[in-house]
Order: C-alpha cells, then structure tokens, then sequence
C-alpha cells in the first residue's frame, strides 16, 4: 500500500510536465500534499507552487550547494555563479529572513579550500576560480581582453561594412 508521501510524489511526476494550467494546478496541490505528508508546517508551504520553504529546506538546500563547490569547484565562466545566484535570490524573494548575511558562496569556498589543500589531494578542476591553473589563468586573461575590446567598442574600420574582406 502506498503512503500519502508516495501517492502525491506520483501525482507531481504525472502532472509535471504539462503546460496544461489545471494540471499545473494540480502540480502545485500534489507538492503540498507532499510536503505534508512529510510533516512540514503549512505556514512553510508556498501556496502557489506548493514548494517547501521551510528552515530545513533553506539548509537542506544551502548544504547542498556548498557541497557541490566544495566537491567541484566553482567556475563562474560556466555560469556557476548565475546558478547559485539564482538559487540564493528565490530563497531572498520568499524567506529573506534566511539569507540575510548568509553567503554560500564564501562558506563553499572555505569547505572547497580546506579539503582540497590536503597534501594528498589536489583539486582535479582546471577551470575551479579558486585556485586556478595556468590554462584556467591564460582563458581568464584572454576574456578580460575581450571584455576590455567590448567595452571600448567597435573600431572604426572606414567605408562599407565594417570587417568586411572587401574594405
């Protein structure tokens, strides 16, 4: 026999996907039913997408990203710092008690740097910003360049179109 847990995990795998409003709906009802089922308060749900925007879910969530970064690294060249921004600003939005002072990012570097800084342990990343390797240095180097030209602006090339073959 299913628990209630069960049952409304089932009922968001079924509805999840549809861009149906009504099924949308129910997607939000079946992450209440969830988050109920497993005992969160219902002051801590968010009603209109049925999420749960708990304390332990703020940390569970938080545990999870300075994990990662510490596991992985962190290289804002591949969008990890649009991620945990993102991540960090929709905790803001509903719980900004939470993240008041809170810096994950700074938590995960500190985890990152004292397990990696081991002397039998290396972090195998070559793009980690936290301690970068010379290609990770020469590629930052060359995009700051490249920045640097954008923000100057187009070069004036003369007649025709500019960076044309035929100028």
């Amino acid at each position: 026999m299913l628990t209630s847990a069960q049952r409304a995990a089932m009922m968001i795998s079924r509805y999840a996907d549809s861009a149906d409003p009504d099924r949308r709906t129910s997607t939000a009802d079946a992450r209440i039913a969830y988050c109920l089922a497993r005992g969160v308060d219902m002051d801590d749900i968010d009603p209109a997408s049925g999420y749960d925007r708990s304390r332990r879910a703020y940390e569970s969530v938080r545990a999870s990203w300075v994990w990662n970064i510490k596991m992985h690294g962190f290289s804002d060249f591949y969008g990890d710092g649009d991620r945990i921004a993102a991540a960090q600003a929709s905790w803001a939005a509903h719980r900004p008690g939470f993240t008041a002072g809170d810096d994950w990012l700074a938590d995960a570097e500190k985890a990152h740097r004292a397990y990696w800084e081991q002397p039998e342990r290396s972090c195998s990343n070559p793009h980690c910003d936290f301690h970068p390797s010379d290609d990770h240095a020469e590629l930052l180097r060359v995009i700051a360049e490249m920045e640097a030209e954008d923000a100057a602006g187009p070069a004036d090339l003369g007649p025709g179109v500019q960076g044309s073959l035929f100028d």
